[in-house]
């Protein structure tokens, strides 16, 4: 009683929200990383919300802002363990076989849901496919990263459905030399980093590289529940369950040793020269493809992985065109693949190696006019221009696909089809492949009006055509008031909509199974198949907001917000009992339809608080608790917890620094058990000298060593009903800075 006494008084105590400070604090020397007020950290400028510069706490939505100082303290490494430190969002870590983590936005789950940028350039799957929020996204070169909350289609389009997610970076002029971090840690897991970048009068260059691997915990050994197929049956005599209908045993005719590590890197180099910039990026990440799967009825082994990869080419050039009028013009190229070495061998594969392919590009054109009316009143508008073609996810292959050939020149057949009959008949049946291609041309418009003291106005709308799917609109309204001196009060409404990707709309699997009499083949069955709806329509989002920032003491700030948001022609899965496919009988067809609606609430209280308690002492409290609730089509939501506090401390004393951040998540009816999750950072500052500095640090993750669960994301029947989580992970390095 008195230890989870302890844990519930630092849980209420400790929520460092990311807030942000003065930019010229730097975070190298470990000096000064507090000296600033709690005025100044919510006034920072930020400008993923409008498109335009604006102090945070008046932007016209809930954001969050996270400081590449915050970064430090906490010992943030990817943008998925940043996020699991925001209010009303949550991510499902290893709850999804392709995908890996699952982020869900205020109960609307989906990885593909919400928009990630780089400095305002669009870097997630350009046709909106889900995949991978993992340690692929590298946020060592950020500055800041800024998240909103809520619908922004009104100025981003498709995709900008549940928030955005900008990953501001530091450029050569803030750089002015380089950092490397390097850490190892247990289950072999090695993280490492590279930030350049320096300016020569009116030309500057910054480059970011990271790599991440672990081998990653032997879950059968921790989970010996969870996992009984594969240490009492799978690792003794390579025997499988044939399916999730059928629990008889099945021999794989081999034993495959456990595997179930993770690799990822990032890479981003940008050059500028004025008003002008052009960059590279580019991602991976490579998991097991297994991941969530219960051991009966899937693989563990090396070679079965998801293997996704994400590139982008951009540019940017600003210019000032008169005393009023100024422009913004983008471009961008970006490509995204589930790689040709992507294989599950799972019961959807009869346990043969079954490949994976999927590959997307995009261009996308994007011309802003800023127009000043006056002092009070400003005008933005725009046009965006999207050409996209798009091989969607593959049926299981029986061999890796041919980057270098076209689909149709392969002789790519459906898995386990390649077989004769009794007379010497080729029974094999060919593989569906769809290339889409469209366009997608865009308007946007944004008005805005200072009342000075006491308001400001927010109008915006945005009109898209599709040529797969027609014709979007999405207005959105802002009101910030501020009636008295100490509050502000926002007034939020938006719409979005989120178009049917290729990867949603097009992709197929499931499997054929040889029917034989007297030992000779004659046709096949199948159980199962997922098939396309190329019919598919947009999923709409309306929200409505109110939020209330008020300042008790130069020192303390409360913070409360509610909304509501209502999904129409949300896409769900319907099916067809016994419907041919390729001429074969199918037990089961799944389809995705525009059948469902869903509705979301809930809000969050967080308080804020930053004290001296010291001259040498600095102290950055805070504190939220998130309530949430809703229901699609009259069930009540899962894959989400109702009630959820977090909790950050953030310390500076002299030369160390410490990050303390607390997870409560309380119990979800028979989903969740009450679960309380640390995550500890420490950061010292061994070598301050002329310039250069080296920090030690130890990053320990699960400090309390709980065992716990997420709700996985994939088909029923096939994945865990709870999803086994990471137990404690400790990580200690050093980071050398060169100024």
């Amino acid at each position: 009683m008195l230890r989870k006494g302890i844990i519930a008084a630092l849980c209420f105590c400790s929520y460092g929200l990311g807030f942000t400070q003065d930019e010229g604090v730097l975070v190298s020397s470990g000096s000064d990383v507090f000296e600033f007020t709690l005025e100044q950290l919510l006034n920072t400028e930020v400008t993923t919300v409008t498109r335009d510069a604006e102090k945070a706490s008046e932007a016209p939505a809930t954001i969050h802002v996270i400081t590449k100082e915050q970064i430090l303290l906490r010992g943030y490494n990817s943008l998925d363990e940043l996020l699991m430190d925001i209010p009303e969002i949550e991510v499902h870590g290893k709850s999804d076989a392709e995908n890996y983590n699952t982020v869900a936005f205020r109960g609307i789950v989906g990885n593909q849901k919400f928009m990630v940028m780089l400095d305002g350039q669009r870097i997630n799957a350009p046709s909106g496919s889900p995949h991978a929020i993992a340690q692929n996204y590298s946020i060592a070169q950020a500055e800041r990263v800024e998240v909103v909350l809520g619908p922004a289609s009104a100025l981003y389009g498709v995709d900008a459905f549940t928030g955005v997610i900008n990953i501001i970076t530091r450029k050569g002029e803030d750089i002015s030399g380089g950092a490397l971090n390097t850490s190892y840690g247990t289950y072999n897991t090695t993280n490492n980093s590279f930030v350049a970048g320096h300016q020569f009068q009116d030309f500057s260059f910054n480059v970011n590289c990271s790599y991440f691997y672990s081998d990653e915990p032997p879950m059968y050994e921790l989970y010996e529940d969870e996992f009984a197929w594969y240490n009492d049956q799978y690792s003794q005599n390579g025997t499988m369950q044939i399916s999730q209908f059928d629990t008889n045993s099945v021999s794989t005719g081999d034993l495959r040793a456990w595997d179930m590590s993770n690799t990822a890197y990032n890479i981003n180099a940008s050059l500028k020269f004025k008003g002008m910039s052009v960059g590279f990026y580019q991602n991976c990440h490579e998991h097991s493809s297994a991941t969530s799967y219960r051991p009966e009825l899937a693989i563990y082994s090396s070679d079965a992985i998801i293997q996704s990869r994400l590139s982008a080419i951009y540019g940017t050039y600003e210019a000032e065109l008169s005393e009023k009028w100024s422009s913004n013009t983008q471009f961008l190229y970006s490509s995204y693949q589930m790689g040709s070495k992507s294989k599950f061998i799972n019961t959807f594969t009869n346990y043969a190696d079954g490949f994976k392919y999927s590959t997307e590009t995009s261009f996308l054109f994007t011309e802003q006019l800023n127009y000043k009316i006056n002092d009070n009143s400003s005008l933005i508008f725009g046009g965006q221009f999207q050409d996209i073609t798009a091989l969607p996810k593959s049926g299981d292959l029986p061999f890796a696909f041919d980057e270098t050939l076209p689909a149709d020149a392969q002789n790519i057949y459906y898995l386990g089809t390649n077989v004769e009959d009794s007379l010497g008949n080729d029974l094999s049946i060919n593989q569906d492949f769809y290339t889409v291609k469209y366009q997608n041309i865009g308007g946007f418009l944004q008005y805005k009006l200072d009342f000075k003291e006491w308001a400001k106005l927010t109008l915006g709308t945005r009109a898209d055509y599709n040529t797969r799917y027609g014709s979007s609109f999405s207005p959105r309204l802002g009101l910030v008031l501020t009636p008295v001196e100490k509050l502000k009060v926002k007034l939020l409404y938006g719409q979005a909509f989120l178009a049917p990707s290729p990867y949603v709309s097009y992709q197929h699997y499931g499997s054929f199974i040889p029917v034989t009499e007297n030992g000779n083949v004659k046709g096949f069955q199948s159980f199962f198949w997922h098939l396309p709806n190329p019919d598919l329509n947009p999923e709409r989002l309306s929200t409505y907001e109110l939020g209330v920032d008020y300042k008790i003491t130069d020192e303390i700030r409360l913070f409360v917000n509610g909304y509501y948001n209502q999904i129409t022609d949300l896409i769900i899965m319907g099916g067809v009992p016994n419907m041919e496919f390729q001429g074969v009988n199918v037990g089961f067809v799944e389809l995705p339809e525009n059948k469902g609606t869903a509705s979301t609430y809930g809000g969050t209280a967080r308080i804020s608080s930053l004290h001296e308690l010291r001259g040498d002492l600095k102290l950055n409290v805070n504190l939220s608790y998130s309530y949430l609730d809703g229901d699609i089509d009259g069930e009540k939501l899962s894959y989400v917890t109702y009630n959820f506090i977090k909790s950050n401390i953030d310390v500076y004393h002299k030369r160390l620094l410490v990050g303390l951040g607390t997870h409560y998540r309380m119990a979800n009816n028979s989903e969740y058990e009450n679960i309380i999750i640390m995550n500890l950072n420490v950061n010292y500052l061994l070598l301050e000298k002329d310039k250069l500095n080296l920090h030690l640090f130890t990053t320990i993750r699960n400090v309390l060593d709980q065992r716990y669960y997420t709700i996985p994301q994939g088909e029923e029947g096939i994945e865990f009903v709870a999803s086994p989580q990471d137990p404690i992970r400790v990580q200690a390095g050093l980071r050398m800075v060169l100024k």
